[in-house]
């Protein structure tokens, strides 16, 4: 380890470290999924033998099955990450056309790269979590034709994320310099905290793109997500090189391009969402309480963050009250604001812990 700190190759043994790390967590994931799969395969072979009705599928016909719903969702992720190449590359041609110094060009796209994007990508794979969640059982209702089940069952996953990217964002903007100091201090927190600021919002268009992509996946309109990804890179593309070409806001147009890539693929999905399985989001407790509530917790935030950085000078000291009690302020407003029932509260991990604290500080209507 020593040997490579001191090596001319530093930044590539960090880059073949972090890509190490990720085959390892995806290999790790795969070994998990491997264990719980033998450890139910007798249940699954005992439930096969009193099965008298279903019909086996060849092992052809299930390999094709598999391929053919992975790979749209393989490809409309591919896109997503193509993003991001196609930024590096059009800010790298764009600014050096500009005469921008190399050290500069380098400095803004690694606080692009490695603090603004990272920081919004860990709610962002939240969202993708609950969106992969929810295909299985909404695939199940589209199955049997039970239309009503499978309104409800976006609505509510559409509200559950939108529960979660709100406060996600607004904490993202508020606390934007504090987290870019403490996470990255020989960073320029003054740009990756404006980045941080000016971009959180891709966290809720990200959450809607992601969770829409996953309904029309469950409907088996899988190249959909695909074709509107495609679309939306392609504006993506018009978007940032406009912004870089005509204007001097460097690499905040990247910052932008993020925003709007999101919010074209979450355009074009909720279209189609529409059209095929009429559904209209409820839009009060879905989209208004939850951007009430993080409005109140963001201004709470800021002022306890500022209190305790005045009297401490110590980020890390001020930032842990800060977002306790953003947690605190976001959970009481969100069910005063009657946001979630008790049903849907407990539909949340710990929601039943969460209802019991609810019910003590008479939050929940009965």
């Amino acid at each position: 380890m020593r040997s490579h700190s001191a090596s001319s190759k530093i930044s590539a043994w960090g880059a073949a470290g972090g890509t190490l790390g990720t085959c390892l967590g995806a290999l790790t994931a795969f070994l998990i999924l491997l264990v719980i799969y033998w450890a139910y395969r007798p249940v699954m072979k005992r439930h096969e033998r009193h099965d008298k009705v279903s019909v086996e599928d060849s092992l052809k016909a299930t390999y094709k099955l598999i391929a053919w719903t992975v790979i749209p969702i393989i490809l409309s992720q591919t896109v997503y990450q193509l993003s991001g190449i196609v930024d590096v590359t059009l800010f790298n041609v764009v600014m050096g056309g500009k005469n921008f110094a190399d050290k500069t060009v380098s400095s803004l796209l690694g606080i692009y790269s490695t603090n603004y994007r990272v920081l919004v990508s860990v709610p962002i794979a939240v969202s993708t979590a609950i969106a992969s969640s929810m295909i299985p059982g909404l695939a199940f209702s589209v199955a049997e034709g039970d239309m009503p089940s499978v309104r409800h069952k976006v609505s509510i996953a559409v509200k559950f994320n939108m529960i979660i990217a709100f406060p996600s964002a607004v904490g993202l903007a508020v606390l934007a310099q504090p987290i870019i100091r403490l996470l990255f201090p020989s960073s320029d927190y003054i740009v990756g905290g404006t980045m941080l600021m000016l971009g959180s919002s891709c966290v809720i268009f990200y959450a809607l793109s992601t969770v829409t992509s996953g309904v029309l996946q469950s409907i088996d309109r899988m190249s959909l997500p695909v074709i509107h990804s495609l679309i939306s890179l392609i504006l993506h593309i018009v978007i940032v090189f406009g912004l870089l070409q005509f204007t001097n806001l460097a690499g905040y147009a990247l910052v932008i391009g993020n925003v709007t890539y999101p919010m074209l693929v979450c355009y074009l999905n909720g279209r189609s969402v529409s059209r095929y399985i009429r559904q209209k989001q409820e839009l009060k407790k879905t989209f208004i309480v939850p951007l009430l509530s993080s409005v109140v917790m963001g201004v709470v935030t800021f002022v306890i963050y500022e209190l305790f950085f005045i009297v401490t000078h110590r980020i890390y000291v001020a930032i842990v009250p800060a977002v306790a009690a953003a947690v605190v302020v976001y959970f009481i407003m969100v069910l005063k604001l009657n946001g979630l029932d008790r049903e849907e509260l407990y539909e949340f991990p710990f929601g039943r812990k969460m209802g019991i604290v609810a019910d003590k500080l008479h939050l929940l209507k009965e």
